[in-house]
């Protein structure tokens, strides 16, 4: 499985280069489309990112444009700019169709075990 997660990470990098970004800017984007205003703590217990790694990631996301912080009390909530959310339909295409590629030898019925598996461990993960 580790070698699954490190040969996908490192094709999607060099795919998510053209773009600009990384797969953990990537991963911090579709967390923050998935639930808009979610705090940069949120985001860090969700992601399994550490805060200051957040932080970082979230700066020079900021700085592209792709996502903006809004004070909310005594933190900040965090959205997608119109920008980051093209950027994200522009992209998640390209990871599904790595994935895709990847699991083109198995069967659609393996396929769907395979999909079904990994749902229910991620649920467990949260």
């Amino acid at each position: 499985m580790a070698r699954l997660v490190e040969r996908t990470q490192r094709e999607l990098d060099a795919e998510l280069r053209c773009h600009h970004l990384n797969t953990g800017q990537l991963d911090l984007l579709f967390h923050i489309a998935s639930d808009e205003g979610l705090s940069q703590q949120e985001l860090a217990r969700r992601t399994g990112h550490s805060k200051a790694n957040v932080s970082q990631l979230l700066d020079k996301l900021e700085a592209a444009g792709l996502v903006e912080r809004a004070p909310e009390g005594r933190a900040y909530a965090v959205s997608l700019t119109e920008a980051g959310r093209k950027l994200l339909d522009a992209v998640l295409p390209l990871q599904e169709q790595l994935i895709l590629e990847q699991c083109r030898r198995l069967t659609p019925d393996e396929r769907d075990a395979l999909a079904q598996l990994l749902g229910d461990i991620d649920e467990l993960l949260d």
